[in-house]
């Protein structure tokens, strides 16, 4: 079996290597590979699905290259430099050089390693990388004055060059993750950049299916807590986000539950909230499920049939869950029902309506993102919070998505480990490359060394 040496410069908890050895597999090739990682809580992590790989938990900075196992030789090296201090979910937090300076690590190690291919990944905004002023402000008319030496850097070093940005979702992951890719390919080795064709369409068309959704990676069987019986009552801006949700894909629908939410409706209201929808004669009808975001931003609603948005190293999002509810309801056995309930007896018109989920995202202004959507991006905090309804009863209720859910959205295997406190893994799973994105690439590049 032909052997890949790889080196994996900023590990982390193992996304992109997962990709990168799913598709060596898949072409029977063995991988002997090199894993650097400064937090070791990440290295921990790694090691405990790749134990045969080498280990080295220290900065980038204090590494020889020449020392590590994959060195020799090396076929890919993989760099994933932080991307928090170029990245714009910092909004008008100031930069620091010193946080963006490990990127630099990647043109010392091609220099000494010499690797056959390279591939950078980070956030799209990588390529606005500038001096900052004195206050560690991006300056305008200095933007992307330093990506372009970079990119120089690795042309001097006798390297083709070419990037793109990608999403996730169109590789068959239930997140939209926006990311850049840079490749840069040794003139000398007779290869060529390859980019991946996409898995997956938005919408989805002849060819290709539709993105895969959020509700694909929720656990349905986890209960939620009733808003209105939390010991600590939600922020305020979290219910208005909540609220926000609501009107934007339940319309008419959503004033009883919103008045409900706030505990200042009438007792006629919140006894009889689904008395103001109107199916106009077709009593069967959807209310569309949504996630809604904690933090940053405007608008911040998606329907479930999309992605979930970029995950970071929080957990930002929330959820509404789904209930089965009679339109009519004359009787008591006309209760709202769970979904893993049986249907009531079906009359000759259309009478339930399923009260559908939303995904919610703290720290934000709105946007809630329906589940049928693929996962925003995550962050390394917790920031994803499922809100959903009492079947018995209109009452909402919520919680968090948990660390299994975070990582089946960004698309890592359900056997996955992660090891540390559930901060810990948030935070892992927030800063992982979506092993699909390493996957495909690698596996297109593969495909074309074995044809």
């Amino acid at each position: 079996m032909e052997k890949l040496n790889i080196v994996d410069m900023f590990c982390g908890g193992g996304g992109e290597s997962t990709g990168l050895i799913e598709a060596a597999q898949e072409y029977d090739f063995e991988v002997n590979m090199s894993a650097i990682n400064h937090w070791e809580r990440a290295i921990e992590t790694h090691a405990k699905n790749y134990p045969f790989a080498e280990h080295r938990c220290e900065n980038v900075q204090h590494i020889e290259p020449h020392t590590l196992a994959a060195s020799r030789d090396t076929d890919l090296m993989w760099a994933s430099p932080g991307c928090q201090h170029f990245s714009s979910a910092r909004g008008g937090k100031p930069r620091s050089e010193d946080m963006r300076s490990p990127a630099w690590e990647v043109i010392r190690f091609a220099e000494e390693l010499r690797p056959k291919r390279i591939i950078i990944e980070n956030v799209p905004e990588f390529r606005t990388w500038g001096p900052l002023d004195q206050n560690g402000r991006m300056i305008a008319e200095c933007k992307g004055r330093t990506f372009r030496a970079f990119i120089a850097g690795l042309r001097s070093l006798n390297y083709v060059v070419d990037w793109r940005v990608l999403c996730a979702a169109d590789y068959g992951a239930p997140t939209s993750r926006r990311r850049l890719f840079i490749q840069a390919v040794r003139k000398d080795c007779g290869k060529r950049i390859i980019w991946p064709e996409p898995t997956n369409v938005k919408g989805g068309d002849m060819l290709l299916p539709d993105w895969r959704s959020a509700s694909e990676i929720i656990d349905w069987s986890i209960p939620s807590q009733i808003i209105s019986k939390r010991k600590k009552p939600l922020a305020a801006a979290t219910l208005r986000r909540i609220e926000y949700g609501m009107k934007e894909f339940w319309g008419d629908a959503a004033v009883p539950f919103i008045a409900k939410l706030y505990g200042t409706s009438t007792a006629e209201s919140l006894d009889r909230p689904l008395s103001t929808i109107s199916c106009s004669g077709a009593h069967h009808m959807l209310i569309t499920p949504f996630l809604c975001r904690y933090n940053k931003g405007n608008k911040r609603v998606h329907t479930i049939e999309e992605p979930l948005p970029t995950l970071d190293c929080s957990n930002r999002y929330g959820i509404v869950e789904p209930f089965i509810s009679a339109i009519c309801q004359t009787s008591a056995r006309q209760r709202n029902r769970k979904l893993t309930e049986p249907l009531s007896t079906i009359c000759t018109k259309q009478e339930h309506c399923l009260v559908s989920p939303m995904l919610i995202q703290y720290y934000g202004n709105g946007h809630a993102v329906p589940l049928d959507a693929p996962v925003p991006t995550l962050t390394t905090k917790d920031r994803y919070a499922l809100v959903g309804t009492d079947s018995n009863s209109v009452e909402l209720g919520f919680r968090m998505l948990q660390p299994k859910e975070l990582a089946a959205a960004t698309g890592f295997p359900e056997d996955y480990v992660f090891t540390g406190t559930k901060v810990d893994v948030v935070k892992q799973i927030g800063n992982a490359v979506p092993p699909n994105f390493a996957r495909a690439m690698f596996s297109q590049i593969l495909k074309e060394m074995t044809a």
